[in-house]
């Protein structure tokens, strides 16, 4: 009776979290995210930047996956977060376990498409960027329906404006531009050339929100729970 009790209770944590639509989510986004990269085109901001570690890093750690690089930038993200708001919560850690999950879902679907190098094709490349875009699209606004943990990166953004009483949006903005900045810095410093971020990233930036719009209006219709 008790552990019939336990396992109820657990089902409707789940069900009050609406952990399917972040397990949808998770898997959505993830396969996204590797279609951005074998498309060659760019990747977002705050995609490109595990990327470019990964990419660099391999060089000497043959085992440093773009997926370990997903979940250790997340770690170092949280940790700054800490830093600068000063203090540190327990649930984090379940942000950075979904970092982990995400990180070995993006292996997972690499290892399914044949790694991350760029296919062949300059038409293939624009239809890969094109569908992992709206998938990616489509899985942030499963995300804003999930009451799971966040990831490090809306994390350190939602603690900071709460922290010091800024605008949310504007932290947001200020985030991706040092995003940008850095991927910039790191990609010319290690390989003297752009890697990870190209028209592509331009594009993502413009189009995401307006995507993010359209299929959260699309999951009101469908009937999709927050």
């Amino acid at each position: 009776m008790e552990e019939n009790k336990k396992q109820f209770q657990l089902g409707q944590w789940l069900k009050d979290m609406n952990f399917w639509n972040w397990f949808a989510a998770t898997i959505i986004s993830t396969f996204g995210l590797c279609l951005c990269t074998k498309s060659g085109v760019g990747l977002s901001m705050i995609g490109a930047l595990p990327f470019i570690i990964h990419k660099f890093m391999i060089q000497f750690f043959p085992w440093y996956s773009q997926g370990t690089s997903e979940y250790i930038i997340q770690a170092l993200v949280i940790i700054i977060a800490g830093i600068a708001v000063r203090k540190f919560k327990k649930k984090w850690i379940l942000s950075f376990l979904t970092a982990v999950i995400v990180g070995f879902c993006i292996d997972g679907w690499l290892l399914i498409l044949g790694g991350n190098g760029v296919v062949n094709g300059l038409t293939n490349r624009i239809l890969l960027f094109i569908a992992g875009m709206i998938l990616t699209s489509s899985a942030i606004a499963l995300y804003f329906r999930t009451r799971m943990p966040l990831q490090a990166y809306e994390l350190a953004v939602v603690e900071i404006a709460e922290k010091y009483h800024w605008n949310n949006s504007k932290v947001k903005f200020a985030n991706d531009i040092i995003y940008l900045v850095l991927c910039l810095i790191l990609s010319l410093l290690f390989f003297h050339k752009l890697v990870g971020v190209g028209v592509g990233t331009i594009v993502i930036t413009f189009l995401n929100a307006p995507l993010i719009a359209l299929f959260t209006k699309l999951f009101d219709k469908i009937g999709i729970p927050k």
